[in-house]
């Protein structure tokens, strides 16, 4: 997977959280958050799943995950705006059930390069 515009896409097929793990890591001295995701096809979880995982998020906001909600996934290109080790902005842009910033996402264990 390596365009955005792919995953965007597959994303819109998909969205019901199934679990989300959050995971704190210590680096250099530094801690960073990472922040992984598991989503179904369907609200009742016996589709096929995919997993979203989110490297060094930062301003990460989140409220209540409905599980019976699906997840309207946006993932823009930040790179270009100059903010230090952050490539992308993740949000919910129906629901507004969460937001963050993030240095590298990777889609089913493949890094995803805009």
């Amino acid at each position: 997977m390596n365009s955005l515009d792919d995953v965007n896409v597959l994303l819109a097929q998909t969205g019901y959280v199934k679990k989300v793990n959050i995971e704190k890591r210590l680096t250099d001295n530094w801690y960073y958050l990472d922040l992984e995701i598991l989503l179904s096809c369907d609200a009742d979880f016996s589709k096929d799943f995919v997993t979203l995982k989110f490297y060094n998020v930062k301003e990460l906001t989140m409220e209540n995950l409905n599980p019976i909600l699906a997840i309207q996934f946006a993932i823009y290109d930040k790179s270009n705006c100059q903010l230090e080790n952050t490539k992308f902005y993740v949000c919910d842009e129906e629901n507004d059930t969460f937001s963050f910033y993030c240095e590298k996402i990777s889609f089913n264990d493949e890094f995803v390069f805009p």
